[in-house]
């Protein structure tokens, strides 16, 4: 049974960091600040989940991987429920994650547990990332962001409350 932890950031596996982000520069930008929730199974780090703040009241997923010989056992969405639910307890308003165009699997998870398309970087991945990334067979050139809000929000009025009825 897979188990979600909090773990240390000395305790991260790295080889995992890099399934997901294949620059040693951006990880670089996040490893030592974010906050890594782990997916243990039999003891062993098979998924890592990091978040950090971006404003007061945000938090950005900075890393999502699962190792390779453990996908497609729901251990993602685990992780992302786990983070979400993390950030609700701690009162966030609002949750971040980004990805390349190409990432087909991961735009499916991400809409699938309740983030919508907020942004898209163009040519973000040829600024940042020396070496070209290819997924799926399809060239990652731009950066999607996807949003879900974590708090509750009030109801819209109601069109007799509006006119003040």
């Amino acid at each position: 049974m897979v188990r979600i932890e909090a773990i240390g950031n000395d305790e991260v596996p790295y080889d995992l960091l890099l399934l997901a982000d294949e620059s040693d520069e951006q990880i670089g930008k996040y490893k030592d600040s974010a906050t890594f929730l782990a997916a243990r199974l039999d003891g062993r780090v098979v998924g890592i989940i990091g978040v950090n703040a971006i404003e007061d009241n945000s938090l950005e997923i900075v890393n999502l991987a699962v190792d390779e010989s453990h996908q497609d056992r729901k251990i993602g969405t685990k992780l992302l429920k786990a983070a979400i639910s993390m950030a609700k307890a701690k009162s966030y308003r609002e949750m971040v994650i980004k990805t390349g165009n190409c990432g087909i699997k991961q735009l499916y998870l991400y809409q699938r547990v309740g983030f919508r398309f907020h942004e898209i970087n163009k040519d973000y991945m040829l600024k940042h990332y020396p070496s070209p990334i290819y997924e799926n067979g399809i060239r990652c050139f731009d950066q999607i962001v996807l949003a879900m809000p974590l708090a509750q929000t009030e109801p819209p009025a109601s069109s007799s409350e509006r006119k003040g009825s």
